[in-house]
Parts: structure tokens; sequence; C-alpha cells
């Protein structure tokens, strides 16, 4: 059993069987508070580009777990530092503030944890309740995704071309098989999921935000170009028998983070949520708005560790480990390294593509789909995405409407 903590009655049970002690409970009031204070303090720090305090939320975040050397023990541990945070319920607020604390920068006196290449820190949230199955498994030795980018007409244009690129250097002589879906629009991103799925991997590149009435949307494109605000229910819609696609990457802006309308008497589930509500197993977004050349960079190392076999853990902490690295070496890059978020069903985590499973028999060189009427009015050539120089530039966050579109 993986060391974890999850909501037992109204408390907090920390539980790692080989480490002494083995479990830490914490009251679930005073936790509650303890937690939404660290989200309220990460929030201000990420706006402000704020590595100090970071490292002191994560220090805090740490020393709390340790009240009877529970973190120290669980650290000290041999092999990776994995921990899953459990959540049955995540509208409940102990939950949701267990969700929304910012586990990622857990660190120790050396620093954050995921720093570290030798016990690699595998953080996983999963939301449902345990016991409930056994994990999908592996169809396949090797590993098919199926990508697709959105720009639609007015928004600013994201590196999406470089991202693919980027995909297909990092699992160069590994078994991936890509194919594009290059419409940018949600009806024939269904055709190719029906046509051509079973996938193991949908990767989804836009601009993405919170709409004050709808709730989280990516901006997706209609037949024209122009902007389709596409929210859970419809991704949902288009991905049918969530089985067929174990796991979605939602790379855009706020698909993990939690919303509430204008008046502050609504609250939305963040997108990953409603995903792994529908049945999707595993699930990765952004809790913010993220850097482009951030979370291109992230997708390039966490497909190049999955189509090597690895466990969707493993490869999202290998990510997290190279941006932060990067940001170590330049304080230019890397900024959003603990942005990322990992959510999981009760059947998620397996390796999708494993050692001794049949080969799918994929072709090497990716596949595209288009059609003349998916591309009226725009232009897909690649002087049409951001230069090097913007790849730098947050995704942005605007206010969706009938006319204007999510970033």
């Amino acid at each position: 059993m993986h060391p974890h903590i999850q909501q037992i009655g109204g408390d907090l049970l920390c539980r790692a069987s080989e480490s002494q002690p083995p479990e830490l409970r914490l009251g679930g009031e005073a936790a509650r508070a303890a937690l939404e204070g660290w989200a309220e303090r990460y929030g201000l720090a990420v706006g402000a580009n704020d590595a100090a305090a970071l490292l002191t939320i994560g220090r805090e975040l740490f020393a709390w777990l340790d009240a009877t050397g529970w973190a120290t023990a669980w650290a000290r541990a041999t092999g990776p530092r994995a921990l899953e945070i459990r959540v049955e319920d995540p509208s409940a607020p102990l939950g949701r503030a267990l969700l929304d604390a910012p586990w990622e920068l857990l660190a120790g006196k050396d620093g954050h944890l995921a720093e570290d290449a030798v016990q690699l820190f595998e953080l996983v949230r999963r939301i449902g309740p345990t016991g409930t199955g056994e994990p999908i498994a592996a169809r396949h030795s090797d590993l098919q995704l199926l990508f697709m980018a959105a720009a639609p007409a007015g928004q600013s244009v994201l590196s999406y071309e470089a991202e693919e690129a980027a995909i297909l250097q990092a699992t160069d002589h590994l078994p991936l098989h890509l194919v594009v879906e290059e419409s940018g629009a949600a009806q024939y991103l269904g055709e190719r999921l029906d046509l051509d799925g079973p996938f193991e991997a949908l990767h989804l590149s836009c601009h993405g935000d919170i709409d004050p009435e709808r709730g989280p949307v990516l901006a997706l494109e209609d037949d024209l170009g122009g902007m389709a605000p596409t929210g859970p229910g419809e991704v949902a819609q288009l991905l049918g028998d969530p089985e067929r696609t174990p796991l979605v990457f939602l790379s855009a802006c706020r698909t993990a983070e939690q919303g509430e309308n204008d008046e502050g008497t609504q609250s939305f589930a963040p997108f990953v949520h409603e995903l792994i509500r529908a049945g999707v197993a595993n699930v990765l977004g952004w809790d913010g708005s993220v850097y482009d050349s951030d979370a291109m960079a992230f997708a390039q190392y966490f497909y190049g560790e999955l189509a090597g076999r690895e466990r969707i853990p493993r490869a999202a902490a290998q990510a997290r480990l190279a941006l932060r690295r990067a940001g170590l070496a330049d304080p230019e890059q890397g900024r959003h390294w603990h942005l990322a978020r990992l959510y999981l069903g009760p059947r998620g985590a397996v390796p999708l593509p494993a050692r001794g499973c049949p080969s799918a028999g994929l072709p090497a060189r990716p596949t595209r789909s288009s059609s003349s009427i998916r591309n009226v009015g725009r232009s897909r050539s690649p002087g049409a995405r951001s230069s090097s120089g913007d790849a730098a530039k947050p995704r942005p966050s605007c206010a969706p409407s009938a006319t204007a579109a999510p970033c």
C-alpha cells in the first residue's frame, strides 16, 4: 500500500506502513484551516513569482506532517518517495482543502523533494473510493497518442507545433505512434477517437479558463476557426467509454484550478475533477496559468518517460524534476514546475504501454487528419505560432463570453 494522506471521518490520517511511526492523525477542523491557509499563500506566491515563499510553504507543510516524526521517517525510507492524496468526496470542505494544498512544494532542509533525482517524489491525487476495482490493464507494448491543438481566431497563439515536435523528439526510437487531429474542433476530435481509437492517451493543447457562469472551459474551435468554449461534459461525451482513453492531458491553463462565480456564491469543480468523475482513469492539468514553454517542456519529458513504459506517476515526477532543474540552472526557465497536477480515479496509475503486452504494430511516423472544410479561413502553418521568445510568456487568463475566447 502506497504512503497516503486521506480523510477518515472528520480527521486526516497519514499512513506509511514501512515507516516508524506508521501513522499520524490530524484533527479535521484545524487541518482544513491550515491547508486553506497554505493554498491561499501559494496563490499569492505564484502570482509574485516568489521562490523563497514557495520553499517556506513547502517546509511548513513538511513540518506539519512531522509532528510525530512521520514525515521524516517516510522521506528517509529507500526508493521513490511516493505519496497519494486520497479523497472520496472532493466537494466536502476538508476533501477540497486536501486536494487544493500545494503538496508539490513539500520540502526539507535541503530543498524541495521534487528536486531529488535519486528519490523521485511521485505525488498523485486520487478521487473516489479505494478498492473498487483493478487498475485498467495495459493493452499494448507501444503507446498510441492522439494530439490536438486549438488556436481560435483572435486569441494569443501557442507553440503547438513546437510542442508536437518536442514530443516526437523525446520519443524518438521509443514505441510511440502519434496521431494528430489538425482541426482543433471538438466534433472532429470525437470522430478521430471513434475511427482511430482506442488511444492510450489524449493530449489537448489550447487555452483554458474558468467562465463565471459555465465553469471550466477549453478554447476549442468551430469549423471556421472561431472560438468554441468546451466544457467537461462535452469532452466526456467525445471520449465515450472512458476506458478506451485511460489518460487525458489537458495542456491548458487553469484546468486543475478550483473556481467560483463573480459573486462567490457558486463554486466550480476543476476540469480534471469532472473528467475523473466521468470515469477517466488518469488526468493531468495545470493549477493556474502556466508558461507555454513550461507546458511544452513538461509534455516532452512526460511522454518520453511514458513511451518508455514508465508508470504515469513516475513519468510526471520525472517531468517535474526536469522543469525544476531547468529553473535552478536558469531562473527564467521552469518557473511553473510545481503547477502540474496528476489526478487518478479508482483505477488509475498503471503503465499505459507495458512490457509483455503485444505490439499494436503501429507506424513510427505521425498520422495526420484534416480536411479543407476544417481549415477554412485560417492557417496551420508553423509561422502562425509564437516565436521562441513568445513561448516564455504565460498562457493568459481571460473571461470567456459569446464573442471572446477563453485563454
